[in-house]
């Protein structure tokens, strides 16, 4: 055996004997949690959120406006006015500021299904991906052993020297499978750990297709739909409000003052003539961005439609294509490929066949993992598409 397969055998040798150890499970539900603690797209949406609920509160109304003056030897004037809009546009001003709140709280509930199906999909990959490594490691140690039951038999004149270097190459190939499968491992745990923030050991991880998407009756109306519902509404009592706003509100107040000792007090009104200024470009800006959330809506609502309808087609044809394949069929590949190993041993097998039959074993065994990647993927569509709790971990 080779100094590198010797290696090898030793690493899966303590991989195999740390996994039996208790090792504290990091559950797609955990790196949920622990992604929705320190995500900057969250806390954006979060901001978002935040300020809409401070401009719905800011359009409770305009602040009163208190003015003064003293002249020397003179009269002393104190004014306070209060704007007051004849047409309501207070009230729609504030009826367009909740539905931006109500929209606001719809985005950020999208978010968090669009980030807890991001990290569910990269936990997935992250799986695959160790699934792939140890396979590839799989095929390294069966190289390893078939180059040196190759050279004995050389040695003892019972295999030729095209054999020996086809030997060497068959090695050399899964050397370099098995290397780069670490590397698209140790990619994949990079990416899961910086969306959780944390370090991944590969033992934690699950491995069961249930646990990385798990399922639960479907959800009511997606929430990008309906944040798509509120931002119309909102843009709708926003061209509302900007139509009021083309009489500029009353300036209602009292106004005192005081000379020689004596105080009058009295009423003030004050109004602007709106002559030039009718708020053209208000109410132009608000007509036009009401177009653009009737044309977002349906955007959205098709988009929504689409996924839900796409995304169980896959999920069914996934888990056909899962079931069709039987129990254990990892357990079938292994078993196979001892079998092709003792065949070549007992002479009933030329090396090149047994070569191409462990490559298609270990091609077989990398699909399978693939594909169960690819069924719980389709799942995860699912589950976002319809926004179902289980994607939250609820």
């Amino acid at each position: 055996m080779s100094s590198l397969g010797a290696l090898l055998a030793m690493t899966l040798l303590l991989l195999v004997t740390s996994t039996a150890e208790a090792v504290e499970t990091f559950s797609p539900a955990d790196a949920v949690a622990a992604a929705m603690d320190n995500n900057p797209e969250l806390r954006s949406a979060e901001a978002a959120l935040s300020q809409a609920e401070a401009q719905l509160s800011q359009a409770l109304g305009g602040n009163p406006r208190l003015s003064g003056s003293m002249l020397v030897d003179g009269p002393t004037e104190l004014q306070i006015r209060q704007p007051v809009s004849v047409t309501g546009e207070g009230i729609h001003r504030r009826r367009a500021a909740s539905s931006r709140v109500d929209a606001a709280a719809a985005d950020l509930e999208r978010a968090r299904f669009e980030l807890a199906h991001a990290v569910r999909a990269t936990y997935v990959d992250a799986v695959v991906a160790i699934g792939l490594a140890e396979v590839a490691d799989q095929g390294l140690v069966l190289a390893d052993q078939l180059q040196g039951a190759v050279s004995r038999l050389h040695e003892e004149g019972e295999a030729s020297q095209l054999d020996e270097h086809l030997a060497r190459l068959a090695h050399a190939q899964a050397a370099a499978r098995a290397l780069g499968a670490r590397e698209s491992e140790a990619e994949a745990l990079a990416e899961l750990s910086g969306m959780v923030t944390r370090l991944i050991d590969p033992a934690s991880l699950e491995r069961e297709l249930e646990a990385l998407a798990p399922s639960s009756p479907a959800h009511a109306e997606r929430s990008d739909v309906t944040a798509a519902h509120a931002a119309l509404l909102a843009a709708e009592r926003e061209l509302v409000t900007q139509r009021a706003a083309t009489l500029p509100p009353l300036g209602v107040g009292v106004r005192a003052e005081s000379e020689g000792g004596v105080t009058t007090v009295g009423p003030s009104l004050s109004v602007e003539v709106p002559l030039l200024d009718r708020n053209q470009a208000g109410k132009a800006g608000a007509q036009g961005d009401l177009r653009v959330a009737e044309a977002r809506l349906a955007e959205t609502q098709a988009v929504a439609d689409t996924e839900v309808m796409t995304g169980r087609e896959r999920d069914e044809v996934a888990q056909q294509a899962l079931a069709a394949l039987g129990e254990a069929p990892l357990a079938s590949a292994v078993a196979a490929l001892k079998s092709v190993e003792a065949g070549y041993l007992a002479g009933e097998l030329e090396l090149i066949e047994t070569v191409l039959l462990q490559d298609q074993i270990l091609e077989g065994e990398t699909a399978l993992v693939q594909l169960e990647g690819f069924v719980a993927r389709a799942r995860l569509d699912v589950l976002l598409a319809v926004e179902d709790p289980a994607l939250l971990g609820h």
